[in-house]
């Protein structure tokens, strides 16, 4: 996989010319052939489907570009992201010929399935095309197939979609940043319990579900199950039923084919909105002659209350339908019986947009405005409104491309109930549903916008608000000035769909092609990283196509929102502060290696003082949006995430001098987890005791194991600096005996340790107790330090810590906390913590340096032992010069 040609790169040794971009290079995108569709799961997996062959592949994303300059790392194989191949269904492992590649690759809310749809190959069209669904097993790259099915030649997949989406979050704007949720999306589903909807070329839509609750004998039943609607015809399926009302043909001596949909789910809403894009093609008789007809007036039917002008034929009889057909979907599957419901509506006509193409069709949805209150009106039955977005591609005058896109508004009115009606929210099962046009839906033009000498190679839906992500193609591509050997094709914009203008919350991000490859690879399929902060592109070549990750539309700075103090924030730093933020306030845990990435992408790397700084200006940010009263930080609940997410940043960056930084991180967050494990252990027994189980003991003794070490670690760094002058030289970890946070947790730490070892003496005496006791015992009495008085050194420091008589502690402590090394500020603060941790009744100095095990054979004849030796060298050393001064 090619990234993202990196910044100041050499030029290309052999560059093609530069040749403008034509109409024959767009043909792929108008004739939808080499579709390689792409899906970026929660834990920064890229699933693409391969350009050859039915199969998909998954690699991880790393937090970087490229392996870092300074060998930090310790083996190539760590920087080597994960790759693997999905398992293939047994109908393609059986004849893998029958099929060709996936044209559609989808990720469930919570990546925890994935859906694939492999066409017939050309030369099997009677073999049908085949969807298929893999589950996600403990294993990042284990997958395993839970179903699959076969679809008729007639019914290929032309849209799907996961129901029962998570309540995406937002944040809102000021200060500080309010994390929010969106409105349940869609229809509502049982718990692990997955469902998703298919539109087929037949124009009809499959619902399939888990069953719930599920058979007592699952052993012979599919994972899902399935109910099949007509889009055309009012038509409603439960339980294997289906009733529908006829539905006049509207497609004489030709074969109407389902060529785009795009599904739309609403807010707090049963529905699902269906838009369709058709084309008519003549029927293949079995001699392979064209069922042809001279007068189409004679093959229409009589009744044309169903049927569009004859406008909709374009070209004649046959080719694209100048309407985008709607549908409504009412989904119920919380019911003892699920059922679905369609409603088709009155059309949308095109014909405005004459010749041109349509490329992309998108539906989006808004959250439902506040409703006036009535006593007739359920709040539950207010539907949100629709947006129905279009993207069309044509010829303008001396065959120069354009684009154009047009929205479409769509709302439906209050519903008016009786008070004396129950409220229910699943949709209607009667036979009403099937004789109701659907009127109460109001459908009007929006806006439309042109794209003069461009085209528009991607749309997709961006987020929950009602942004679309749009690809603008450049038909003249130029020269990019930061990267000399790229070229700018075009840009990557953020639009409102209802108004169709540039987001002023995103500035436009400018899409590169290095200069030695063809001019048919340009972005025809994007897929967004889980936090927004990059982008994957891939073009449709039917060989070797390029796969790119690039920066995403960036953040757009308010200048009356606050900056740093040189005041250079930027768009793009604030994107990802933002994305750090709103990721801690989710709580959720999620990969960050987009969000880490991203930052490495835009902050210097000149040298390690402006890295550092870029990092504490983003951290910084983080820090104000989720501003709090909490004195020194200490009590965030968040503050342990974060430390994970700078642990992540120092890992991947690109200068040694930040592999102690991050092990410093790895260390405070192995503390915390360790504290909060001796913390669980007493909730077992409500605060009485700890867990002190036969193995629950041994897993007390473990924590407390390396708690020691890790006092010990601490202590002997100081020991070693408690006479040099403190500089940037110093050790990262030093930071943990002067930021109030991890003295903290050292001081909880501690007060278990103790704990435990008086609550140990009363244990009974059992086999396994006594061996516990006797190895808890040896660990404590032969560690280097006394514990209860360490205990009161560490509550001196806090205080010391907290009292501290220096100008803006707060920040200073802050800025420690964000560079992972203490501050110049602290020097003197470090000083005296150092000597309070560090007195004679402390430590046993012989002891913190050399284990007592070692002391007996540091004799004459173990001098052999190089370890032993340099320990004890250095000890000795240490020591004459302190006690020469």
């Amino acid at each position: 996989m090619s990234v993202s040609p990196s910044r100041g790169g050499p030029p290309a040794t052999s560059e093609a010319p530069l040749a403008d971009i034509t109409w024959d290079d767009l043909r792929l995108m108008v004739d939808g052939e080499h579709t390689r569709p792409i899906a970026w799961s929660d834990q920064n997996l890229l699933f693409v489907s391969d350009p050859v062959s039915p199969a998909i592949h998954a690699k991880h994303l790393p937090p970087t570009t490229k392996a870092p300059r300074t060998a930090h790392i310790s083996s190539r194989d760590q920087f080597s992201p994960i790759k693997f191949t999905l398992p293939l269904p047994p109908p393609i492992l059986e004849t893998p010929l029958s099929y060709s590649s996936a044209t559609i690759v989808t990720v469930s809310s919570q990546s925890k399935h994935i859906y694939a749809y492999f066409p017939a190959n050309q030369s099997h069209t009677a073999t049908g095309g085949l969807g298929c669904v893999w589950e996600a097993q403990e294993s990042v790259d284990t997958w395993s197939v839970i179903d699959f099915w076969h679809l008729p030649p007639e019914a290929g997949v032309v849209a799907m979609r996961w129901l029962g989406e998570e309540r995406e979050w937002y944040s809102q704007s000021g200060i500080p940043l309010r994390a929010s949720r969106h409105p349940h999306l869609g229809p509502k589903l049982h718990m692990n319990h997955p469902a998703f909807l298919v539109i087929t070329e037949d124009h009809h839509a499959h619902l399939y579900f888990r069953p719930y609750p599920l058979p007592i004998e699952s052993s012979g039943q599919r994972f899902f199950s399935s109910l099949s609607v007509s889009l055309l015809s009012p038509t409603a399926a439960v339980s294997g039923q289906t009733e529908h009302a006829p539905v006049a043909s509207m497609s004489p001596g030709g074969r109407r084919v389902c060529s785009k949909a795009a599904i739309g789910l609403g807010y707090n809403d049963w529905s699902v909105f269906v838009a369709t894009r058709s084309t008519t093609e003549p029927n293949q008789s079995a001699e392979g002659d064209l069922a042809m007809t001279s007068v189409i007036g004679d093959l229409l039917p009589t009744s044309s209350a169903n049927t569009p002008p004859t406008s909709w034929l374009r070209s004649g009889m046959w080719g694209e339908e100048d309407l985008i057909e709607l549908c409504e979907i009412e989904i119920d599957v919380l019911s003892e019986e699920p059922c679905i419901v369609t409603t088709p509506l009155r059309p949308i006509s095109t014909t405005q947009a004459g010749d041109q193409c349509l490329t992309h069709l998108l539906v989006t949805s808004h959250s439902p405005d506040t409703p006036m209150r009535h006593s007739n009106v359920e709040q539950a039955e207010i539907s949100c409104s629709f947006q129905v977005v279009a993207a069309f591609l044509g010829l303008a005058e001396h065959n120069q491309v354009k684009s154009k896109l047009v929205s479409w508004r769509l709302s439906k009115a209050p519903v008016l109930r009786p008070t004396s009606r129950s409220s229910s929210s699943s949709p209607s099962r009667n036979n009403a549903a099937l004789s109701s046009p659907g009127t109460d839906w109001s459908c009007a033009l929006s806006t439309q916008r042109m794209f003069e000498h461009g085209a528009i190679t991607t749309a997709q839906i961006w987020d929950a608000a009602g942004h679309i992500l749009l690809c603008k193609l450049n038909m003249k591509p130029v020269p990019s000035l930061d990267q000399i050997n790229c070229l700018i094709i075009g840009e990557a914009v953020i639009v409102s769909s209802t108004t169709l203008e540039n987001s002023p919350v995103f500035d436009p991000e400018p899409m590169l092609r290095r200069k030695n490859k063809s001019s048919r690879e340009f972005p025809l399929f994007v897929a967004a990283s889980p936090h927004k902060t990059l982008l994957c592109t891939t073009s449709g070549t039917s060989h070797n196509p390029t796969l790119s990750i690039s920066p995403a539309p960036r953040w757009r700075v308010n200048p009356a929102e606050p900056t740093d103090k040189s005041g250079n924030q930027t768009g793009s730093m604030r994107m990802i502060s933002s994305a750090i933020a709103l990721c801690l306030r989710q709580a959720s845990g999620s990969d960050v290696s987009d969000v880490v990435r991203a930052l490495w992408e835009v902050a210097p790397t000149n040298s390690l003082a402006e890295a550092t700084g870029a990092i504490q200006t983003i951290c910084q940010e983080v820090f104000v949006l989720l501003e709090s009263h909490m004195e020194f930080d200490v009590l965030q609940p968040w503050l342990p995430d974060f430390i994970g997410i700078l642990m992540v940043i120092y890992r991947w960056g690109p200068f040694k001098e930040m592999r102690s930084r991050w092990k410093t991180a790895s260390e405070m967050c192995q503390l915390y987890a360790s504290v909060r494990a001796l913390d669980d252990s007493r909730s077992v027994t409500e605060g009485q005791g700890y867990d002190f189980t036969p193995l629950g003991i041994w897993e007390l003794i473990q924590q407390a194991r390396w708690l020691i070490e890790r006092c010990e670690n601490l202590l002997r760094t100081l020991v070693e600096w408690e006479n040099r002058q403190f500089s940037d030289e110093m050790p990262s970890e030093l930071v943990m005996a002067v930021h109030p946070f991890p003295l903290e947790l050292l001081f909880r730490g501690l007060v278990h340790l103790n704990r435990l070892k008086a609550a140990a003496a009363e244990l009974k005496k059992t086999e396994n107790n006594q061996m516990a006791i006797f190895s808890l015992n040896s660990l404590i009495e032969e560690a280097g330090l006394d514990l209860p008085v360490f205990q009161k050194a560490l509550q001196s420091a806090k205080e010391q810590v907290r009292n501290a008589d220096i100008p803006n502690l707060k920040e200073s402590l802050r800025q420690s906390l964000f560079a992972l090394k203490p501050s110049d500020k602290l020097y003197l603060l470090l000083r005296r913590v150092a000597g309070e941790c560090t007195q004679p009744q402390v430590l046993h100095r012989v002891r913190l340096f050399i284990h007592p095990d070692d002391l007996g054979r540091h004799h004459p004849e173990n001098k052999n032992n190089p370890q032993l030796g340099e320990r004890w060298s250095g000890y000795e050393n240490m020591h004459e010069m302190r006690w020469k001064d």
